[in-house]
């Protein structure tokens, strides 16, 4: 098991990558999407179901990448850290 000293300053670490890895998915799934409306529905005179539910995708995709950094930034959501387990006897 790590150590809580070890883990303390890895912390900083995993947050970043998590963070830098999460918003690289979210920019490849928006920008494939993009790259799909773009190439097989060029006409948007006629826009029909399919590029509709490709934008509401794209925008929905956005919207939660928003409110993860917003939940990633915002302190009152900060995790507090794991208590070291207790001996009981009793409990299986």
């Amino acid at each position: 098991m790590v150590s809580q000293a070890k883990r303390k300053q890895f912390l900083p670490f995993h947050r970043f990558f998590g963070a830098a890895a999460y918003l690289t998915s979210l920019v490849s799934v928006s920008t494939g999407a993009f790259d799909h409306l773009v190439l097989f529905y060029q006409n948007y005179s006629d826009i029909g179901l399919a590029p509709r539910m490709g934008n509401t995708m794209a925008i929905l995709v956005i919207i939660v990448g928003f409110l993860a950094g917003y939940l990633l930034v915002n302190r009152s959501f900060k995790s507090s850290p794991p208590k070291p387990p207790t001996y009981n006897p009793g409990v299986f």
